[in-house]
């Protein structure tokens, strides 16, 4: 009686994901094609119990600068995002080395004010 060989077993394969996901979000993706453009997707975000006041002020000011809404507020997002809170200023200016004087700056005032 001959026995069949067991097969080898075989190296895993390289994975299609250019990044890291779990395995199980992975089988959740229609197919890997998909899986390579899920980092280059924009997100969405939903915002709740908008005031009715305050939806009507933004949906305005949207058609005023002729803009959707959505766009709008994206906009408004953008610019908020690019400036810094006044935790980061704070932050900012205190790890900046003192400013050292060559003269005392109540003097300095003083001397300006004098000139004018």
């Amino acid at each position: 009686m001959v026995r069949a060989q067991q097969p080898r077993p075989r190296p895993p394969r390289p994975s299609p994901f250019p990044f890291h996901l779990p395995p199980s979000s992975r089988h959740s993706l229609a197919c890997s094609a998909h899986a390579l453009h899920v980092c280059y997707m924009s997100k969405m975000i939903q915002i709740r119990d908008v005031p009715d006041r305050l939806h009507k002020v933004l949906t305005a000011k949207a058609a005023t600068a002729g803009m959707s809404l959505s766009d709008y507020i994206k906009k408004e997002l953008e610019k908020s995002a690019a400036s810094w809170s006044w935790e980061e200023i704070e932050d900012h200016l205190t790890s900046l080395p003192p400013i050292q004087f060559s003269e005392d700056p109540v003097e300095i005032l003083r001397k300006s004010r004098e000139q004018r």
